[in-house]
């Protein structure tokens, strides 16, 4: 029956060893060392008291009050997700292209080509070239 179904023996065994299990897709595992629901209550709560502290501080300082033990980043994590934690102003440098300065003017003047003494003319350097290449031939016999 089971080579009319298409199913292979060691398939239809492992379906049954599995029968009356609950479907496990791929989902989030607890582990020990999640933070629990009350300890993001406390960093909250602590960032409240101290909103001006940063959150690598606010960590040692809860480690050193004994509130909780937990890790810098793991303070990060918590006070971001709940929007307590934003970007400080000026922090990271404004992003601009290369050669402009911060009112978006180039540093330099810009070269154009075919002005002044070291203007580039493609038809008078080619005409130079092949002058340079066209010296007189001496011949052997004379």
């Amino acid at each position: 029956m089971l080579h009319w179904l298409g199913v292979a023996r060691s398939k239809f065994d492992r379906w049954s060893r599995r029968l009356g299990t609950p479907n496990r897709h791929n989902g989030r595992i607890p582990h020990d060392f999640w933070l629990e629901d009350w300890e993001k209550a406390k960093i909250i709560a602590f960032h409240d008291l101290y909103p001006l502290e940063g959150y690598r501080r606010l960590a040692y300082m809860m480690l050193d009050a004994g509130i909780v033990a937990v890790s810098p980043s793991s303070v990060y994590r918590v006070l971001t997700a709940v929007g307590k934690l934003a970007r400080q102003a000026g922090t990271r440098p404004e992003r601009r292209p290369r050669g402009q300065d911060r009112d978006g003017r180039h540093d330099a003047a810009p070269r154009l080509p075919g002005i002044g003494p070291n203007a580039i003319n493609p038809s008078t350097n080619l005409v130079f070239i092949l002058q340079l290449n066209e010296q007189p031939r001496l011949s052997r016999f004379r």
